[in-house]
């Protein structure tokens, strides 16, 4: 907590020191362009990142269910081979095995 809080308390002195620096420099162009710099970056990253990261968390979640599948059928092996009960749990791990590739594809 420490770490984190001297870092916020020094963070903007740093900046607007090496604002200073920059102006002093290359005057009022070099400042506005790395922030505007910055500000296109953020940007172009939230609008590419969005879509992306809610895909790929729905893969994971299907794939986290199809593993939770595939241990359940390990751990209960024995108890769908005394019952035959193997047509049913087949149908339901295509299921969700279906669905994983669908989403994947």
């Amino acid at each position: 907590m420490s770490t984190m809080a001297s870092r916020l308390i020094v963070s903007p002195f740093t900046i607007s020191y090496y604002t200073y620096q920059c102006f002093q420099s290359t005057g009022w162009i070099g400042p506005v362009s790395i922030f505007g710099y910055f500000v296109v970056g953020t940007i172009a990253n939230k609008i590419l990142m969005g879509p992306i990261v809610s895909t790929l968390f729905e893969q994971e979640k299907l794939e986290g269910d199809f593993r939770f599948k595939h241990m359940q059928i390990r751990v209960n092996a024995e108890s769908v081979a005394f019952y035959r009960h193997e047509i049913a749990i087949k149908s339901r791990l295509c299921v969700v095995l279906s669905e994983l590739v669908k989403w994947s594809t």
